[in-house]
């Protein structure tokens, strides 16, 4: 069974200190269907698999003005043979609705974990 765990936040640095409304970027159609896309798009490594191997990669990308996946960098690792497969389903991710910083779509940090777990 694949599990997927995430965390997101956005990283905005705005010029001022006066008054602005901002938005973190989404997968479209929200969190649920951020999990079904990874569930259905996540492979176990058979290797992991066989040998009873679970654990998570966490990520750091952006989520460029137009929505596209940039600058992926694995954080932490559990295992190496996990970061291939968790890194595929990130770069085969359709375009994510952008951050808004006053009504103007910008560049956003995202964090993203996956987790390897076996039933």
């Amino acid at each position: 069974m694949k599990t997927l765990v995430f965390l997101m936040f956005m990283t905005i640095n705005p010029n001022s200190f006066d008054h602005f409304e901002k938005t973190a970027p989404s997968f479209p159609g929200g969190n649920k269907a951020l999990q079904s896309f990874i569930g259905e798009h996540l492979v176990y490594p058979l290797e992991a698999r066989k040998n009873g191997l679970e654990g998570d990669v966490k990520f750091k990308l952006f989520i460029d003005e137009k929505g596209k996946t940039m600058a992926i960098r694995i954080l932490e690792s559990d295992n190496y043979c996990f970061e291939i497969p968790a890194l595929k389903v990130i770069e085969a991710m359709p375009k994510w609705i952008p951050a808004k910083l006053n009504g103007k779509s910008i560049k956003a940090a995202v964090n993203l974990k996956i987790s390897f777990e076996l039933n």
